[in-house]
């Protein structure tokens, strides 16, 4: 004789319910229903969804006087292509840089160049390998960008970020004729279990997370670095009161 019981996490009164919301908003669908819903699921590539909404940008920004800006940069080596993103606080992706076939030391100029033009205020360079030789050749241009060692922790938490803020409309991205690779790249990113049961987030064969990864480390940035540090900026784009706080 079998008897099947179903418990769901909600159901739980020891739970969270704010922690469930949390999940719910930055895990692909498939892993929150398997894992809070008790549901079996066909597990598949579906980590960004609301992608249609937020990929309406038709053409590149410019830089607004007394607006704040962040960029993420993901160097590419071989195949691989190099890209920075610049955002702004607001979450608009205003600017991708995207380039390959030349040398680091060119394509550092170019994204040195390029953010001169913007007021960044913070940001993060994957160092992992070749891209430790990139964060060393920006950090004296652009004092802000600060390093990203990529792992399984710290990738995890990146792309949960930038999912959440895409469910939620935070941020804006390129339309699909503006720049198709941020859709494509972007719609096909998956995930997997890793050998310790935690989520695992990839690109599958054959096609670029390099675009992805700006993305998310420039969002990062956006959501860890938003403040200097000990002070608050209040007051409208032309004139800020700033006041320190404790952190």
């Amino acid at each position: 004789v079998y008897i099947s019981f179903k418990g769901i996490s909600r159901d739980n009164p020891y739970v969270d319910k704010d922690f469930l919301i949390e999940q719910h908003k930055s895990l692909p669908r498939d892993i929150y229903y398997q894992e809070y819903l008790a549901e079996f699921t066909d597990a598949g590539n579906d980590v960004f969804t609301n992608l249609d909404l937020v990929c309406m940008l038709d053409e590149w920004g410019i830089p607004t006087r007394g607006e704040r800006y962040y960029i993420g940069v993901d160097t590419g080596i071989s195949n691989d292509f190099t890209v920075c993103v610049i955002q702004s606080e607001s979450g608009r992706v205003q600017k991708v840089i995207r380039d390959n076939g030349r040398t680091f030391e060119e394509l550092g100029k170019t994204i040195i160049f390029e953010c001169r033009k913007w007021n960044i205020v913070g940001g993060f360079c994957e160092t992992n390998g070749i891209g430790l030789a990139m964060f060393e050749l920006l950090k004296p241009q652009i004092k802000k960008i600060q390093p990203f060692t990529t792992t399984q922790t710290s990738k995890a938490e990146g792309v949960r970020k930038l999912i959440y803020d895409i469910q939620e409309g935070k941020v804006e991205l390129p339309s699909q004729k503006l720049m198709p690779e941020v859709f494509n790249e972007m719609s096909a990113y998956t995930f997997k279990y890793a050998a310790n049961g935690n989520i695992s987030f990839t690109h599958p064969n054959g096609i670029h997370d390099d675009v992805v990864d700006a993305i998310m480390l420039a969002n990062l940035a956006r959501n860890k670095q938003a403040f200097s540090k000990n002070k608050l900026y209040i007051g409208n784009s032309n004139k800020k009161q700033e006041y320190n706080y404790g952190i």
